[in-house]
């Protein structure tokens, strides 16, 4: 099912705890995932090769889709 937007005026003394709250999720969301990368297994070198490799797969997986 299709999701809908409704955008909402409120006053500026309530935006900025919905702001604050907002932020403090993202946090609290970032915070999580940097440790569970951290606690996911050993550690790779970042060497110029490891991020050739990383850049190379999307852009092999692009070329693939658009050959078709």
């Amino acid at each position: 099912m299709p999701m809908t937007s409704m955008n909402t005026s409120v006053p500026q003394d309530v935006r900025e705890p919905i702001r604050g709250d907002q932020e403090r999720s993202a946090r609290e969301r970032l915070d999580a995932l940097l440790l569970e990368g951290l606690n996911s297994g050993e550690p790779l070198p970042a060497t110029p090769a490891f991020w050739r490799q990383i850049k190379g797969e999307p852009l092999k997986k692009l070329g693939k889709k658009t050959r078709r």
